[in-house]
């Protein structure tokens, strides 16, 4: 147990690092299980205690009674996106796919699918916040449309909140308590925008308090310190336009109530996964080798050869955390040492558009490495909104669109692919004569 007496939990942690087996540090635990072949990182890890704990890729589920050092298969043939428990026995397991919601009542020894409970045709969930042993919040998802789901009774009844006036996908949920919380994810405005969103009342009203100020970015992750420091809070920020060239996160100081953008590497990482183990040490990782860790609070940022794909960090105690990405990453005072994979699998591929420079059409090639979302969006030279191409399912395999556009302006326009696991961009250059 973590008691909140402020300074001394960082202390007991320095403590800890000195007078235990090993330094504190990152390491990969070589025995889980390596991500099906077409799904490149876990999506999501999920720890109970010290020990027991659950994680689930795009075709998995997998879990641990013993910190990692060994895992389990509970379920295979799912499309997981997200996995949280309310009790070691009551769990829950998001997909991005509307006909499938997972819950359990044993474990994970046994899962089944309750996605006709929840009250809407969209059911894809991304995100989940565990309020108490009963409540659960739920958001979906990153591609359209937003949805925010509640049960107070173990799953058993649902309700729902159309989002769609504030946001075009939500990811995150993140909450204080069953009144006061935290959604993050795009705007539904011309320039999609990441954006958070704040609720004081169990997610009846929401007010936007965090804007990116730059297009096509979704606030991917959050994470609040409440046993550390009541009022820190951090969000990453996905740019989905690989012509920008740095990376940002947000942070709070107030609980919430404003942000700021804070500045963390001249390249576009991809940004994803955020964790913070106090109120100084932290890390950020995308779809990309590696992560880049901060000892300041978010103010600087250092490379840290830690980490492939990450998505999610899972923190037990100032001693303990978890990471999710091409593998599941622990950081303790283990003797075993930082040792990472050093190659990755990065699914998906936008080639380039033929013709480019175009006039009026040019045709927009994709490859699909696995089953998936597509959604391929224009957008102007402002980031600004211009069309959807492309929005389904596809197998996979190599496929092709075109963009005719004989009434637009001349210029520059971006073409933006998201899909469940990455986003990918290309610009063009349209030059029309009048």
């Amino acid at each position: 147990m973590v008691y909140k007496i402020k300074g001394v939990v960082f202390f007991f942690a320095t403590i800890l690092s000195q007078f235990s087996f090993g330094q504190l540090s990152w390491h990969y635990l070589s025995n889980t299980p390596p991500p099906p072949n077409l799904e490149p990182r876990y999506e999501d890890v999920y720890f109970i205690n010290d020990t027991v704990g659950w994680a689930c890729s795009l075709e998995d589920i997998i879990a641990t009674t013993n910190g990692g050092q060994t895992w389990t298969v509970q379920k295979d043939s799912v499309e997981c996106r997200n996995i949280k428990f309310l009790t070691n026995k009551i769990g829950f397991a998001g997909a991005l796919n509307d006909t499938c919601f997972y819950k359990t009542t044993d474990g994970g020894l046994h899962w089944n699918n309750i996605a006709n409970l929840l009250p809407d045709p969209n059911k894809n969930i991304c995100g989940m916040a565990v309020i108490n042993a009963s409540t659960l919040y739920a958001v979906g998802f990153w591609g359209s449309p937003a949805r925010f789901f509640k049960t107070t009774d173990t799953g058993k009844t649902w309700s729902v909140e159309i989002m769609d006036s504030l946001a075009v996908g939500l990811v995150e949920a993140r909450f204080i308590d069953s009144l006061h919380g935290f959604i993050s994810g795009q705007a539904n405005d011309s320039k999609h925008d990441g954006i958070i969103l704040q609720t004081n009342d169990g997610g009846k009203t929401w007010k936007k308090v965090f804007d990116s100020d730059r297009s096509d970015e979704l606030c991917w992750k959050m994470e609040f310190l409440a046993d550390t420091h009541d009022s820190l809070g951090y969000a990453s920020i996905e740019s989905n336009y690989y012509g920008y060239d740095s990376s940002f996160i947000a942070k709070t100081t107030d609980g919430g109530n404003t942000w700021t953008k804070k500045f963390v590497c001249k390249t576009n990482i991809d940004m994803e996964g955020i964790g913070f183990i106090n109120d100084t040490l932290g890390w950020v990782g995308g779809w990309s080798q590696g992560a880049y860790q901060t000892t300041d609070g978010g103010n600087t940022w250092s490379y840290l050869n830690f980490g492939t794909n990450l998505n999610r960090f899972f923190y037990i105690r100032p001693d303990l955390m978890y990471a999710s990405g091409l593998s599941i990453y622990k950081y303790d005072n283990s003797t075993t040492g930082i040792a990472f994979p050093t190659s990755a699998y990065i699914p998906h591929q936008l080639l380039p558009c033929q013709p480019n420079p175009f006039s009026n059409i040019t045709t927009i090639n994709f490859i699909i490495s696995a089953s998936t979302l597509v959604s391929i969006n224009v957008y102007n030279s402002k980031g600004e909104f211009v069309t959807n191409l492309v929005h389904g399912y596809y197998a996979l395999g190599k496929y092709s669109t075109q963009w005719s556009c004989r009434s637009c302006a001349s210029g520059e326009y971006i073409i933006a692919m998201g899909t469940s696991q990455r986003y990918l961009s290309e610009k063009v250059i349209l030059s029309n004569e009048k």
